[in-house]
């Protein structure tokens, strides 16, 4: 909850006093942002390298997804993608029940 008269900020980015550090949650999940060198960003005084963090992350999402998030996903990609999915977990299952047969062995 935000404090009465405190405002959302809208950028993606916000700041955590107890451990001084900006983070994102554009993932769902509360990351810190890093700067160019692999450290955290910290500091009130650093929110424009902290947005500069945020830009940086979200092309490489972009660049991860391999198209961008406002156009739609082609549907061979889809496909391929959870043939992908299912054939690894296929994999991690088959190796569980390996390892669960040793064990009473």
């Amino acid at each position: 909850m935000t404090r009465k008269g405190a405002r959302r900020r809208t950028d993606g980015i916000f700041y955590r006093q107890w451990n001084n550090t900006w983070y994102s949650s554009i993932t769902g999940k509360k990351l810190p942002l890093y700067d160019d060198q692999g450290q955290r960003i910290k500091g009130k005084h650093n929110e424009a390298a902290a947005k500069k963090a945020y830009a940086r992350l979200l092309l490489a999402i972009e660049d991860v997804a391999g198209h961008a998030a406002d156009t739609e996903p082609d549907a061979g990609d889809i496909v391929a993608d959870y043939v992908a999915y299912v054939q690894h977990r296929m994999e991690t299952a088959s190796g569980s029940r390996t390892r669960v047969a040793s064990a009473r062995g």
